[in-house]
C-alpha cells in the first residue's frame, strides 16, 4: 500500500486544544460535527494535493464534488474508518487462551504428530467495525468547507473516542478539523442516508452491468470494477429486478429476489453485502454503522472475502420462500 504524505500534521494522540476550546463555546449537550475550512488553491490541484479528494480545476478555478470516502491510504484513522480494527481493552482483566500446534514425534514427522499446547494471559479485545464516514464539501467564497457525515452527542459513552476518530479522519485528510453544532446545516447532517431507489428490469447479464453501469456512472462520476462481479453474482441469484438507488454522492445496487428478500450494497466503498427482509426500503435508509449497532434489526451481512458469493447464495436459499 502506497502512503500519501502531505504537508500538515497527519493526526493527534488526544482532542488538540483548539477544539476543546471550540467544544467549551458550544451549548452544553448539543449535537455536533466536525469540520474546517481553509484555501485549497488550484496550483496545489494541479500538483496531486487533492487527488484523493477528487478535487481538480478547469480553466483556472476548482471543480469540488460533492464529497468523498477517505482512501486507506491517507492514513490509520482512514485506514479504520474503512476496515475497523479490533483493540485491546487494557481497563479490563487479562484471560486465559491456549495456543496449540501439532509437533513431530521424537523429531520425526515419519513417526507422527502430537499436539503441544500452552496458556498464555492476552488482554481481551473488542471489535470496532469501520463506519466508512464521508467527507462533504462545499465552497465558501475562496475556500473550501469540509465536514464529517457523523452527529456526535455529547453525552454518549463514546462520545470522545468518536470525537477524536473524526477529528483525526478529518485531519489526515484536509489538514484541519474543528467542531461546530450540527443544527447549524440540518440538511447536510443528517441521521439517514436518504436513498432512492429504482428498479430495472431483468435482462441478460451483460444488459444489466451496461444498465447499472449507466446508472452510476451518471454526470461522469467513476463507476469500480467491481460491479460486474457484483450484478453477475446479484444476477445468478434469479432476481425479479435489479435495484439502483442514490443518496447525495453515494451510489447503491443491488437484487429484489422475494417481495421479502433483497441483497444490497454500496459498490463504490462497501465491503459486504446486506440481504434484507420485507422492510428493506424502511432499513436501507438507516446508516451502515447504526445498523451494525444494532443487535435487533434483521439481516444478514456476507463480508467481501473468498467464497463470499456462495455464502450470500446459501442464505438467499435459506431465505427464499416456495
Amino acid at each position: 500500500m502506497v502512503r500519501r504524505t502531505r504537508s500538515w500534521k497527519q493526526s493527534y494522540r488526544s482532542l488538540p486544544a483548539h477544539v476543546r476550546a471550540q467544544l467549551s463555546d458550544l451549548p452544553p449537550n448539543e449535537h455536533l460535527v466536525v469540520g474546517c475550512a481553509r484555501e485549497v488553491t488550484v496550483s496545489a490541484v494541479r500538483a496531486g494535493d487533492w487527488s484523493h479528494a477528487g478535487i481538480t480545476a478547469s480553466g483556472g478555478k476548482l471543480v469540488v464534488p460533492e464529497g468523498f470516502l477517505p482512501p486507506r491510504e491517507m492514513g490509520r484513522f482512514s485506514r479504520w474508518n474503512i476496515d475497523g480494527r479490533k483493540v485491546a481493552l487494557r481497563d479490563r482483566p487479562k484471560v486465559t487462551v491456549s495456543f496449540c500446534h501439532d509437533s513431530p514425534n521424537f523429531g520425526d514427522y515419519a513417526k507422527g504428530t502430537h499436539q503441544v499446547c500452552w496458556d498464555r494471559e492476552v488482554w481481551q479485545k473488542e471489535t470496532r467495525f469501520g463506519k466508512s464516514l464521508e467527507v462533504s464539501m462545499t465552497t465558501v467564497d475562496d475556500q473550501v468547507a469540509f465536514r464529517i457525515d457523523e452527529r456526535l452527542d455529547p453525552v454518549a459513552a463514546n462520545f470522545e473516542r468518536d470525537l477524536l476518530e473524526a477529528v483525526n479522519i478529518l485531519q489526515e485528510n484536509v489538514g484541519c478539523a474543528g467542531v461546530h453544532a450540527a443544527a447549524a446545516d440540518p440538511a447536510t447532517f443528517v441521521g439517514s442516508v436518504r436513498v432512492t431507489w429504482e428498479l430495472l428490469p431483468v435482462g441478460t447479464r451483460d444488459e444489466m452491468v451496461r444498465a447499472v453501469v449507466a446508472k452510476l456512472g451518471h454526470g461522469g462520476r467513476p463507476v469500480p470494477d467491481t460491479v460486474r462481479e457484483r450484478i453477475e453474482a446479484f444476477h445468478a441469484l434469479g432476481p425479479t429486478d435489479i435495484i439502483t438507488g442514490s443518496s447525495g454522492f453515494s451510489r447503491y445496487i443491488g437484487a429484489k429476489i422475494q417481495d421479502d428478500l433483497v441483497v444490497l450494497e454500496n459498490p463504490i466503498h462497501g465491503n459486504a453485502v446486506y440481504i434484507l427482509g420485507s422492510d428493506w426500503e424502511e432499513v436501507s435508509q438507516r446508516t451502515r454503522i447504526d445498523l451494525l449497532r444494532d443487535e435487533t434489526a434483521h439481516y444478514d451481512r456476507v463480508v467481501h472475502r473468498d467464497g463470499w458469493q456462495r455464502r450470500m447464495t446459501d442464505i438467499v436459499d435459506s431465505r427464499r420462500r416456495p
